[in-house]
């Protein structure tokens, strides 16, 4: 699957970026869940949560880009559970 594209206008909504500072930028990936921004290494991006029955689409998923440009292994899907669910998975 190929993830869309941010608009030169930036109206890509649901996509954000906090830089802590770095070097190098991670590319934009899918890590079959969700489309993931290039972000600035040593930073986290942040999508919307996928919209299933077991996730609060209104939250957040975060990924860490290191700072030589490469994604973490996995990106952090937690705070995406509805409340009611964190029991039904255990970590």
């Amino acid at each position: 699957m190929a993830c869309p594209t941010v608009e030169a206008d930036g109206t890509d909504e649901g996509v954000f970026v906090v830089a802590e500072g770095g070097a190098g930028y991670c590319n934009t990936t899918f890590d079959s869940v969700t489309c993931w921004p290039q972000t600035e290494g040593g930073s986290y991006a942040y999508v919307a949560c996928p919209a299933t029955d077991y996730s609060d689409h209104t939250r957040n998923a975060s990924r860490f880009c290191n700072i030589n440009g490469e994604w973490a292994p996995k990106a952090d899907y937690f705070g995406c559970l509805k409340p009611e669910e964190d029991t039904r998975f255990p970590l």
